[in-house]
């Protein structure tokens, strides 16, 4: 039997995947480049330099959040889901348990 939770997370991986080769990676190369350009040494001042490099690495930062923080609110609503199928499965297996003690308890016509 196919697990549709294994299917349905693969398919979410491969996305990520092509978002990381698509445009995560490219931005990681931009601000590494960016990075070393504010230590070609136009100042001497670590602060300054630091700074700069914080300024390159930030848009690569929000992206990361981002997709992390979208991975997450996905995974939450995959566990509610999951939970309430759990639950609607418990209930439909305790209503068919009730009808078979019903019938079995039936007389005969």
């Amino acid at each position: 039997m196919v697990n549709r939770a294994d299917e349905f997370f693969a398919a979410v991986t491969k996305e990520i995947e092509g978002l990381e080769m698509k445009h995560i990676i490219p931005m990681q190369k931009k601000a590494f480049l960016c990075s070393a350009d504010c230590c070609d040494g136009k100042t001497t001042r670590a602060e300054v330099v630091g700074s700069c490099v914080d300024n390159c690495q930030r848009p690569l930062q929000f992206i990361q959040q981002t997709v992390n923080s979208a991975v997450q609110q996905l995974s939450n609503k995959f566990s509610a889901c999951e939970a309430q199928c759990q639950e609607k499965a418990g209930y439909i297996a305790e209503m068919v348990e009730h009808l078979r003690t019903a019938v079995g308890e039936a007389e005969p016509l």
